[in-house]
């Protein structure tokens, strides 16, 4: 199963950088100015940083298929998603609801029928709560388990655009491609194991959209070696809902780990004949 790397990007806005004085050539920017842009873009890390939580709802569309889905996001780094396969051929039959969690310690995953949830482990934990921060990695400049590298000017998509490395921790590594006008984010590239070999991973942003301060885009799509491999269209975007933190614990515990949830006991009660 592939494991939806979705939305961990911070979409940005519109930044238009200080003329020069006329007569004289722009100077290249250095990396603190294109975070300082990138920042901006948003309304400032200070704005930035009033955004506690995300709700995103969309479709998946993926082999064919139209996929909804919901995922939740809360600061420093829980994450819940909701995607619902319904069998279109056959509309009697239950939809079945994957759900999948990060609530800063434990990753998990289930299905709305079942007890409790599995334990997500090795790549598969890392893979998930890799992409369990609230925004992208550039927004995490303090961080000392994130490196971020200015390599260079370039065009992607028809956009010049500046290219910066973000290296995790764990040594896993993503290349955003972000406009040199609107600090947009163009497109991301990573790497990725599937079937024991190493694959090319690219998600091109379009379609952005004003949500208060912030910049979204409504429209992603991923390809792996040059293929589509999935489109997702955002519907509806809220910030900062209401979310206790016990929404990204997994229902009924870890499967072989906590004790089975109780059964409550029916409310009806037996009467005798009159």
């Amino acid at each position: 199963m592939r494991y939806l790397i979705l939305f961990s990007i911070l979409l940005s806005s519109s930044f238009v950088l200080h003329a020069q004085d006329a007569g004289k050539e722009e100077e290249p920017l250095g990396l603190p100015e294109i975070m300082a842009g990138y920042f901006e873009a948003q309304g400032g890390l200070e704005y930035i940083e009033t955004i506690n939580s995300l709700r995103m709802h969309g479709t998946l569309e993926q082999d064919g298929m139209s996929i909804p889905f919901v995922q939740v996001k809360k600061r420093p780094n829980l994450l819940r998603m909701t995607v619902t396969y319904e069998n279109k051929n056959n509309p009697d039959v239950p939809a079945i609801e994957m759900i999948m969690g990060y609530n800063g310690e434990v990753a998990w995953q289930t299905i709305r029928q079942r007890e409790q949830a599995i334990e997500l482990t090795g790549k598969d934990r890392a893979n998930f709560i890799r992409e369990a921060t609230l925004f992208s990695h550039l927004y995490q400049p303090d961080d000392p388990n994130v490196t971020i590298t200015y390599l260079g000017e370039d065009k992607v998509n028809g956009h010049d655009v500046y290219r910066l490395k973000v290296v995790l921790k764990d040594g896993y590594e993503v290349i955003y491609c972000v406009d040199q006008e609107t600090f947009h984010d163009v497109q991301v590239e990573t790497t990725a194991e599937h079937d024991g070999k190493t694959v090319k991973m690219v998600s091109v942003f379009e379609d952005y959209q004003q949500m208060e301060n912030l910049q979204l885009p409504f429209h992603i799509t991923s390809y792996e070696e040059g293929e589509v491999v999935y489109v997702i269209e955002l519907e509806k975007v809220g910030l900062n809902p209401g979310i206790y933190d016990a929404y990204f614990d997994p229902p009924g515990g870890i499967e072989g780990k906590d004790p089975l949830p109780e059964k409550k006991p029916s409310n009806m009660a037996v009467g005798s004949a009159n």
